[in-house]
C-alpha cells in the first residue's frame, strides 16, 4: 500500500495536469499564521494561557477546513493537545494547519475531513 501511495504522489508531483481530479497534494491545503504573544493573554504564572493557544489553533484549523471545502465545517472533536514548552510573553508563534484526510462528498456537505494543526514558539 505504501509503495502504491508513493507512486501516485510521484505522478501528481511530476505531472499535476495528468493527475486525477480528486487528488490534492497536502501542501496545497496548508495555511499558517504568525503572531506575537501579548501581555493580555497571560495566565497567573506570567505565561501565555493554554486556552488562548488552543483557541488560536482551532481557529486556524477551522479556517483551513473552510477554505478546503468551501462551506462552513462542523466541528466534531479534538484528538490531542500537547504543550511541549511554556510560551512566554513576546514569543513569536507560528501556527500551521493542513488537511490530512477526507471522506465522502465534500461538495454535497456530507463529507468528513481531518485537519492537523502544529505550532511553534520562538
Amino acid at each position: 500500500m505504501k509503495h502504491q501511495l508513493l507512486a501516485e504522489a510521484a505522478q501528481v508531483t511530476a505531472f499535476p495536469a495528468l493527475a486525477d481530479a480528486s487528488v490534492i497534494l497536502l501542501r496545497s491545503t496548508r495555511l499558517s499564521n504568525y503572531f506575537i504573544a501579548q501581555n493580555q493573554n497571560r495566565n497567573t504564572s506570567g505565561r501565555i494561557f493554554g486556552g488562548f493557544l488552543m483557541r488560536r489553533a482551532f481557529e486556524l484549523a477551522f479556517s483551513t477546513a473552510y477554505c478546503f471545502c468551501g462551506q462552513v465545517p462542523s466541528f466534531v472533536e479534538v484528538d490531542e493537545v500537547l504543550f511541549l514548552a511554556p510560551v512566554n510573553i513576546g514569543n513569536l508563534l507560528r501556527f500551521e494547519s493542513c488537511v490530512l484526510y477526507t471522506e465522502g462528498d465534500l461538495i454535497g456537505g456530507l463529507g468528513l475531513f481531518d485537519t492537523e494543526q502544529a505550532s511553534r514558539a520562538t
